[in-house]
């Protein structure tokens, strides 16, 4: 009896592997009720009953980053956006400044940078640059993916999850054309 309740309790405890990731403080959740977070990978459909939390496989470990990717990034994103033009205005007036910034993006950045800035500042250059870093970095690190120059671009032009939406590839290719023409 006593070797079936340890053999039981072993069966409890997480694994740990390089591509596991396992759930601090397990709890009892309902298998049947939704997920939080719907990336989350599919487990194996149970009803009715309680489940305990198991380790969650991980998609990959994250490329190592490029040394100074956003410093190298910026400029060619800034060419492609507006040319540097400070007052540009772009997606039907929906965009505005020098990196052309949506105003979901802009409250986003400015709430990670802990700052209450207007709409309006997005056409200052020295604060878009600072809120494109903030939100590219936010993002990257939030998602997993890897600090590079098509990770920065890729989020930058499509949103939080731009590194896999393929309407963002030919950006991407034509700030790379950028970063090799310099």
């Amino acid at each position: 009896m006593i070797l079936l309740l340890l053999i039981f309790l072993w069966r409890l405890l997480p694994v740990e592997s390089p591509k596991t990731q396992s759930v601090p403080e397990a709890k009892a959740v309902k298998a049947a009720e939704p997920a939080e977070n719907p990336q989350a990978p599919p487990g194996p459909e149970v009803r009715g009953i309680y489940a305990l939390p198991v380790p969650i496989p991980r998609e990959s470990a994250p490329a190592e980053p490029e040394p100074d990717a956003f410093d190298r990034v910026i400029g060619a994103i800034l060419s492609v956006e507006s040319g540097g033009d400070g007052n540009a205005v772009g997606d039907g007036g929906q965009a505005i400044g020098p990196y052309q910034i949506h105003r979901g993006y802009w409250q986003d950045a400015t709430r990670f940078l802990g700052v209450d800035w207007p709409y309006s500042d997005a056409r200052d250059p020295a604060k878009a640059i600072r809120a494109v870093r903030a939100y590219t970095s936010h993002y990257a690190r939030h998602y997993g993916r890897p600090w590079t120059a098509e990770t920065i671009a890729r989020i930058h032009n499509g949103g939080p999850l731009g590194w896999r939406k393929p309407a963002t590839q030919a950006y991407w290719r034509r700030v790379r054309a950028r970063l090799a023409g310099e």
